[in-house]
């Protein structure tokens, strides 16, 4: 298991993320520069896919991650359960690519998943958005924006890559500062079915002469009409 110095990064890093836009305080609403054409349609058509953003009710996934911290590394394989209500269940699998067997499971309720893609929206009213080009982004076109958020705030997203036609966020860059941790990072956005969710996410972290990354990329969505409680709440299992 990762000791306390590789974990705390992570609260700081991807945690916080959540937190801080929370907190942030809220930006006056600014007209900023709209780039033209095609670009501008693109825009357009993220901010209405995130004001009404589809949400699964119910999803499965599997998620690997890898932590990389001054002493150490450790890496983890995990399949999650979570329900339309924020029921959780957290199954570890493998540690360090040894077999968890059986696997270590936690049970919570997390009542918002701080990984879809409205979490990271970026605002019309709270950030000056300037067209910088295109790209290809996971094998999709994007157009690439630069991203400056209009309030001092502790978390911001800096760059946003949009896919034209659909206007989903394929890519998003971000900075965290708090008292303890400057950190950067990108999240990667993709259509699983009819719902925009993550592929991978990364963060690091800077903490004195102390560097610390943490790595996550999602695979195997699914979408259960339902998770029964017995699935969710398995004997054994302790409550995070």
């Amino acid at each position: 298991m990762a000791d306390a110095r590789t974990r705390v990064p992570l609260r700081l890093a991807l945690a916080i993320v959540i937190v801080h836009w929370a907190l942030a305080p809220a930006a006056a609403a600014v007209a900023a520069p709209s780039p033209s054409g095609a670009a501008a349609k693109a825009l357009a058509q993220y901010h209405a896919l995130m004001s009404a953003l589809q949400k699964p009710a119910n999803m499965v996934f599997t998620y690997s991650e890898v932590r990389t911290g001054p002493t150490r590394i450790v890496s983890g394989v995990h399949r999650v359960y979570r329900d339309k209500d924020g029921n959780q269940r957290n199954d570890t699998i493998a540690i360090n690519d040894t077999p968890v067997r059986p696997p270590q499971t936690q049970t919570f309720v997390r009542a918002s998943w701080p990984y879809f893609a409205d979490q990271f929206d970026v605002p019309g009213s709270g950030y000056d958005v300037e067209f910088a080009g295109s790209a290809l982004v996971n094998g999709h076109k994007a157009y690439v924006y630069r991203a400056k958020r209009l309030a001092p705030a502790q978390f911001a997203i800096t760059e946003l890559a949009i896919e034209p036609g659909t206007g989903v966020p394929l890519r998003e860059q971000f900075t965290v500062t708090t008292r303890d941790c400057d950190g950067s990072g990108q999240i990667e956005f993709a259509l699983f079915g009819p719902y925009v969710l993550p592929s991978s996410v990364s963060a690091q972290c800077t903490m004195g002469s102390d560097q610390f990354k943490h790595i996550i990329k999602f695979s195997d969505y699914s979408f259960p009409a339902a998770i029964p409680q017995e699935v969710l709440h398995p004997v054994g299992a302790s409550a995070g």
